[in-house]
């Protein structure tokens, strides 16, 4: 390999295990030694889009993609990144969906885009074909919990809500917050009825803690503090965020190495654990927050829709 090339690799490392700095450094000097090296441009892009500069993000993306067209995850972040995803318009959802099959054609092993095809089926009111993808995802990377959820909350969709129940129970005894709390959400969706007689074991509540969610209507971090503002049924809810743990679903397509609650958070729902304030200017001091990624609800009279060839 030539310097720039290992330069950019050591990158690429440095991003998965979240060192930051370093990241940004070999990027760098990856660029400076050879400026169109396609990786060392998608490696400065989950940079820029980890430090939240989504414009310069985006234009590294691009470049990456420009200078080689394989380069599937810089495929999937600009997708991701642009209005598609959000589209209303068929012509636009139609380009969603063949952009997600391009990325899965370059690399038919990169499970977040079959995540985000079964999504995009669920909207489009066909739960039969997300089911398929969500399955082909969690094969692909069964270590992930929100992955057998998605499973899982199609399969309620289809009503097969005893299935769904089997795979909430499975989540909830294997992993620990925030996914079992993701997992007890799904259980209890299920109707009594139709879950398993032997339930996911009880775990003790936290003394004097409270739990509140809500939409998030913006997040600020400075110094290792952290504020986060959620909508609650019109109202507004203020929390402080300091050494507090917390964890993002599996199935959000930036979560994957490159996840932070100061970024791309808005809109989402949030779970938090607090303790009440005592400084009335806001609701309580967090000790455990989570980030879902709620699935679309499937019109009932498309539960039997044949797949999509």
């Amino acid at each position: 390999m030539t310097l720039a090339e290992t330069e950019a690799e050591l990158s690429s490392f440095y991003e998965t295990t979240k060192q930051w700095k370093l990241a940004r450094a070999f990027s760098e000097s990856a660029l400076k030694h050879d400026p169109k090296l396609a990786l060392a441009h998608q490696d400065m892009g989950f940079t820029y889009l980890q430090e939240g500069k989504d414009e310069e993000a985006a234009h590294e993306f691009s470049q990456a993609i420009e200078l080689d067209n394989r380069m599937y995850r810089a495929q999937f972040a600009e997708t991701m990144m642009s209005p598609l995803p959000h589209a209303t318009n068929p012509d636009d959802r139609m380009a969603y969906r063949l952009a997600l099959l391009k990325v899965v054609e370059i690399n038919p092993q990169f499970a977040p885009a079959y995540v985000e095809l079964a999504k995009f089926y669920v909207t489009e009111g066909n739960p039969n074909q997300a089911l398929k993808l969500a399955l082909k995802a969690e094969k692909l990377e069964p270590w992930r919990a929100g992955y057998h959820l998605l499973t899982g909350r199609i399969l309620l969709q289809l009503d097969r809500a005893a299935d769904a129940a089997t795979d909430a129970a499975y989540v909830a005894d294997r992993w620990s917050s925030p996914d079992r709390d993701e997992a007890m959400e799904l259980w209890n969706l299920v109707p009594a009825g139709k879950r398993p007689a032997q339930g996911p074991a009880e775990t003790a509540e936290k003394r004097d803690v409270s739990s509140a969610e809500g939409i998030v209507k913006s997040v600020a971090c400075a110094d290792h503090n952290m504020t986060m503002t959620l909508e609650q049924g019109g109202q507004t809810l203020a929390y402080r965020v300091q050494h507090a743990g917390g964890g993002f679903a599996d199935t959000l397509w930036f979560g994957e190495d490159h996840f932070t609650p100061c970024y791309h958070t808005t809109g989402l729902r949030a779970v938090v654990q607090f303790k009440p304030a005592a400084d009335k200017s806001y609701n309580g001091d967090v000790v455990f927050f989570g980030f879902r990624d709620d699935l679309a609800v499937t019109p009932a009279s498309a539960t039997t829709a044949s797949p999509a060839k």
